[in-house]
């Protein structure tokens, strides 16, 4: 029984599984590409014989002549203009269905012998006009030769209609499958590598748990609770320096000073300095300068003010003690950077999550797509009838 056979055979209505079914569509497909073989075949010879006829045809109009022919020169140059030119499209003609060979795939062949066609129409009709001016009958036959070949061609192409269409059906189907099987390779690729990162996430979330841990404990611990208790001490001793700031500045009386210096432009600079920003100033007077621009009766606030310099110094050597706790530091990084760990394989697990639905959504569709073409296919004509179990 031949693939065209199939699709015409009285129907069976035999149930079938899919394994059996997709054994059967196949069995049919080589059948149904057998067959379209034998007709390219066919097609092959008829397109040998075809530039045989058209050599002799072009040799006939190549030596046609119009000298003795009784018409206006201008009517002769005009016809044999557009011989030439038709002589010149049959050669692309045959030159194009060169490419017509064997093992070549029907539908390759018969499109391909459509569109040369299409063109060799489109380009010859206005050149066959004007050769047909002062020539017939060698023009007649040429023609004839065509049509016979495309008629034949057709011919064929007409009898394969229903072949093709259902090959192309189950060449589709082929896809399909082929798709569907490439589709759960990444979805197995994809979960295991989902799988991975899970183990990894939870090895990450149990280290995360024990750095926290590790930070817990120092912060209870009591070199840190000293630390704390250092550091409150130290606040507290710029905040008495900071008051014993604003008490010396009002005992100097900064605004009396600037009037009592005010002849002295280097003095009078320097109390303005100390009124607008007391300890930068301090810290840039070096020699304490501002000592010497007191009264007599402000010397008192001179000894205080030399006081203040060297608290500032010593309370900033202190200072680096009390910025940072360089070890909580280094166990709150380390809990950063397992907790960072843990927040992208997090991340990376919610796109794999999601690109896993979005395939697992893309095979039901193709699944879906697959069994409704075959069922199509095989149930069309009631030859078989698949069983609704399918998976």
């Amino acid at each position: 029984m031949g693939f065209k056979d199939f699709f015409r055979k009285k129907p069976i209505k035999e149930e079938v599984s899919l394994k059996e079914a997709v054994e059967i569509l196949f069995r049919k497909l080589k059948e149904g590409l057998s067959d379209l073989d034998k007709s390219v075949k066919e097609i092959v010879l008829l397109v040998r014989d075809f530039e045989r006829e058209l050599d002799s045809q072009l040799n006939v109009l190549k030596r046609i002549n119009l000298d003795e022919k009784r018409e206006h020169e201008r009517l002769k140059m005009l016809t044999l203009q557009g011989l030439f030119e038709y002589i010149r499209v049959l050669e692309r003609l045959k030159e194009g269905l060169g490419k017509v060979e064997e093992g070549k795939d029907y539908v390759f062949c018969i499109d391909l012998i459509k569109s040369l066609f299409e063109e060799f129409n489109r380009d010859s009709r206005k050149k066959f006009e004007r050769a047909t001016i002062l020539i017939g009958k060698e023009l007649a036959d040429t023609e004839r030769v065509i049509k016979e070949f495309y008629n034949n061609v057709g011919k064929i192409n007409s009898k394969n209609i229903g072949l093709v269409r259902e090959v192309r059906k189950i060449k589709n189907f082929e896809k399909l499958c082929k798709d569907i099987d490439s589709l759960r390779k990444s979805i197995k690729g994809v979960s295991k590598e989902k799988e991975g990162l899970e183990k990894d996430l939870e090895s990450f979330v149990k280290e995360e748990s024990l750095k926290k841990d590790e930070l817990d404990s120092f912060l209870k611990s009591s070199e840190y609770t000293s630390w704390l208790k250092g550091k409150d001490s130290f606040e507290e001793e710029i905040k008495k320096f900071r008051g014993d700031i604003f008490s010396i500045k009002s005992e100097m009386d900064i605004k009396e000073l600037l009037k009592i210096n005010h002849k002295v432009p280097r003095k009078f600079e320097l109390v303005k300095k100390y009124r607008d920003d007391f300890l930068n100033a301090l810290r840039e007077d070096s020699i304490l300068e501002i000592v010497d621009a007191l009264p007599e009766s402000k010397k008192g606030a001179g000894f205080k003010i030399k006081d203040l310099r060297e608290r500032d110094v010593e309370l900033k050597k202190r200072a680096s003690n009390f910025n940072e706790n360089k070890e909580k530091r280094g166990f709150e990084k380390r809990v950063e950077e397992i907790s960072r760990k843990v927040l992208e394989v997090r991340e990376k697990i919610r796109d794999l999550r999601s690109r896993l639905n979005k395939l697992n959504e893309e095979l039901l569709e193709l699944r879906d797509r697959k069994h409704n073409l075959l069922r199509d296919i095989l149930e069309e004509n009631d030859n078989y009838v698949i069983k609704r179990d399918i998976n």
